[in-house]
């Protein structure tokens, strides 16, 4: 009985593979490429050699309207995306686009785009590094612009060549927190730029850690810097010897009588959203002179609290970090791609596999 139940479900998952095949969208998600990092551009050149041998590429928009007029994409469709909005995508990125006549959505953190055209060339950092020090510029003076980030003359000449489209990935890419149940102390040292946003600049050694995601997701909490150090100045004289489950006891009474975080009321929280998706969307539009309609999520976080704000400010798509394809008929809510943290030749084509297949794609989202 064993084996014929065996054979069975065989036959049942070959038919699924069949049935499927040809019936996925691909979905690729890139940050940066340069010399610094994983994704060199030899390997993404390789990448899109590749690509431009068997996909046709679009944009969102021109997926979206493709759907819209002929109900499904084509069996050979494929997306390729990019997160925050470096210069590489431009230097380095761009070029290669135009070489292979391949197209690619681009979702922009607009708090860093400076308005002035480039003066001169400028050597690639990582991106976190270059995050914190911009933060850290933001908070002290009021302007984020980088120049290790596009320039809006940049990226309007992207917008022309017909390759490049440009969305949404909020205005300053900040997290908040979304509980008050203290988890750790701050170290010294800045490891992402998180923190900068979450403790409105500098960050202090010893500053109350709470759980965190992205400021799209949750009403959260808001921070008093004030209390914050002072929490951090008893951290330093009362319990920064003491073994972390004894700190953090004694920092949680402390709490219960100073606490450092406020929540927000749920106007409050619906104007924050409102503010960073209408700032990002205006800014974006007045440089691409086209309306902002789709919106990646930071860090991939996700909520349907949020989602309903943005629907509300004109998003029709929400784009995300979990692993899959997003089919013919694409849900224009929960819209998967891949990030290629590996990205091998060989774990690209694993994925353009997996991901042209609608069957093979529900299992690789589903046991991912």
């Amino acid at each position: 009985m064993l084996f014929l139940f065996l054979i069975g479900l065989f036959f049942i998952l070959l038919a699924c593979y069949v049935l499927g095949k040809g019936k996925g969208t691909p979905v690729l998600l890139y940050h940066q490429v340069n010399p610094l990092i994983n994704v060199t551009p030899a390997l993404f050149e390789e990448h899109l050699q590749y690509i431009a041998s068997r996909y046709e590429t679009l944009t969102y928009t021109e997926a979206y309207d493709v759907v819209k007029q002929q109900g499904k994409l084509s069996s050979n469709s494929l997306l390729i995306t990019f997160d925050d909005g470096y210069y590489d995508n431009y230097k380095i990125v761009f070029p290669l686009l135009k070489k292979y006549n391949l197209k690619a959505t681009f979702f922009i953190n607009t708090l860093f785009i400076s308005t002035a055209p480039r003066t001169e060339d400028i050597a690639f950092e990582k991106g976190e590094d270059t995050n914190i020090k911009a933060l850290l510029k933001y908070y002290a003076s009021g302007d984020g612009t980088s120049t290790q980030y596009m320039t809006a003359v940049e990226i309007q000449e992207m917008q022309a060549s017909g390759l490049c489209d440009f969305q949404a990935h909020t205005h300053t890419h900040a997290p908040v927190f979304v509980s008050d149940e203290l988890i750790g102390f701050r170290g010294a040292a800045h490891h992402d730029s998180s923190p900068v946003h979450l403790y409105h600049g500098k960050v202090e050694e010893g500053y109350p850690v709470f759980k965190s995601r992205s400021t799209m997701t949750a009403p959260g909490y808001q921070l008093d810097v004030q209390r914050a150090k002072a929490f951090a100045e008893t951290w330093k004289t009362n319990w920064k010897g003491l073994a972390k489950a004894e700190a953090l006891k004694e920092a949680k009474a402390y709490l219960q009588k100073h606490p450092v975080l406020k929540a927000y009321s749920e106007e409050e929280a619906r104007q924050r959203v409102i503010k960073e998706i209408q700032t990002n969307q205006e800014q974006l539009q007045q440089i691409t002179g086209k309306p902002i309609i789709f919106f990646a999520w930071t860090w991939g976080h996700q909520s349907a609290w949020g989602r309903k704000i943005m629907c509300q400010q004109g998003i029709v798509g929400f784009i995300s970090t979990r692993k899959g394809g997003i089919g013919l008929k694409p849900d224009w809510m929960n819209l998967k791609r891949v990030e290629l943290r590996d990205p091998s030749m060989g774990k690209l084509k694993r994925i353009l596999m997996i991901t042209s297949n609608s069957f093979t794609s529900w299992i690789y989202t589903t046991v991912s």
